[in-house]
């Protein structure tokens, strides 16, 4: 059992990859409806719903495998290619 369900389709995910990449984004402004830029790029995994083919990222690391200031940012980014950047903070909402 994966631990996680698809509410709709009352399924249980199925795992889709293991070991991809996200990056994280930071607000560039006090206004989190302004620009946003790259923050941490985080290793996790990707499940998907069998059924409707919803997807998401779970299992993410301890800790980021790079951040924003870290001076190989840019190098790891490119060479992890992240599957998409969350721009969204924790209880904000778009």
């Amino acid at each position: 059992m994966s631990g996680l369900a698809c509410l709709k389709c009352k399924v249980f995910l199925t795992p889709k990859k293991s070991g991809t990449y996200v990056e994280e984004g930071m607000p560039l402004t006090r206004e989190l409806d302004g620009p946003w830029g790259p923050y941490k790029l985080w290793s996790c995994d990707l499940a998907e719903c069998p059924k409707c083919g919803v997807e998401i990222i779970t299992g993410f690391g301890y800790k980021p495998l790079a951040e924003h200031f870290h001076p190989d940012y840019a190098d790891k980014a490119k060479r992890y290619q992240p599957i998409c950047r969350i721009d969204a903070c924790s209880g904000y909402k778009p």
